[in-house]
């Protein structure tokens, strides 16, 4: 079970370290593929790769001391080492290379490598989110959300999660959607609610599905629409959403949401509710 759990933890660490691939800054077209071939290599085992990454690394290529940072965080090639991915980030990051700096931050945050460090961590966050990464705005919204009372800071958290919503993420559009509902850390604003909460629901969010349908249901934000709150609870059960079963058993039993009363689809639904649960 231990080892189950190691490989679980370690594949989803992967994972966080790596999400911010996708939209890096670009290199030079051919420097860039070469340190990639060597970074790929270097995942199958392969020892000539490995010295020249480590080489070009030295050198000071920013992706490549980036790419051997992730290499000792994965301990293909070499032995896994989260002291020295550190230090390999760390260059990077003074190079300005914003998606190393984001690495950075999620191992301080973690204390992989190192004494926990929020402080560390919140720095290395911001160098990245002001460099455009919306990885790196999310979490950084979320130590501002959660962290102890005395260092909370929700103006930050409806910052950075605005910024990190602007850039597609999906968990974020639905935190500054409850923030702007909430009025936490900003003026309350139904209206900005209800879009983000759409923009959320559009990325199959079930959680801002429910809240989308709560919203037309009470007028907030948007004119009260039954019909409207009937199917954002359809497709937000659809998606997963237990509290949206529950509702629209209800509606049948009581013939609200423009339903008509109908015992046996309120205890279907109910069932429904049970299962998702």
């Amino acid at each position: 079970m231990q080892r189950h759990i190691n490989t679980t933890f370690t594949a989803l660490l992967i994972a966080v370290l790596l999400a911010a691939c996708a939209n890096a800054p670009k290199f030079d077209a051919k420097s860039e593929a070469a340190i990639e071939q060597l970074y790929q290599r270097v995942q199958q085992q392969d020892e000539a790769a490995l010295k020249e990454l480590q080489q070009q690394a030295e050198q000071g290529d920013a992706l490549a001391q980036d790419r051997l940072g992730l290499v000792y965080t994965q301990g293909k090639g070499i032995e896994k080492n989260y002291a020295q991915a550190i230090i390999w980030f760390k260059r990077a990051a003074e190079q300005d290379y914003s998606y190393a700096a984001f690495r950075l931050g999620f191992l301080y945050e973690a204390g992989l490598g190192t004494e926990r460090d929020m402080a560390t961590a919140r720095h290395w966050y911001q160098r990245s989110a002001e460099a455009g990464n919306t990885a790196a705005a999310y979490n950084l919204a979320q130590i501002y959300q959660s962290v102890d009372k005395a260092d909370r800071n929700l103006a930050q958290a409806v910052r950075w999660f605005e910024q990190a919503a602007r850039g597609g993420n999906v968990y974020a559009q639905y935190n500054v959607a409850r923030l702007y509902q909430s009025g936490e850390g900003v003026a309350q604003n139904y209206v900005q609610a209800l879009y983000w909460y759409q923009q959320a629901a559009a990325r199959n969010n079930a959680k801002a599905m429910f809240s989308l349908a709560m919203l037309y249901e009470e007028g907030a934000g948007v004119a009260k629409d039954p019909a409207q709150a009937f199917k954002w609870h359809r497709r937000a059960a659809a998606a997963g959403d237990a509290s949206s079963a529950l509702r629209i058993s209800r509606a049948y039993q009581s013939g609200e949401l423009g339903l008509s009363k109908d015992e046996k689809l309120a205890d279907e639904w109910q069932q429904k509710y049970i299962q998702l649960q």
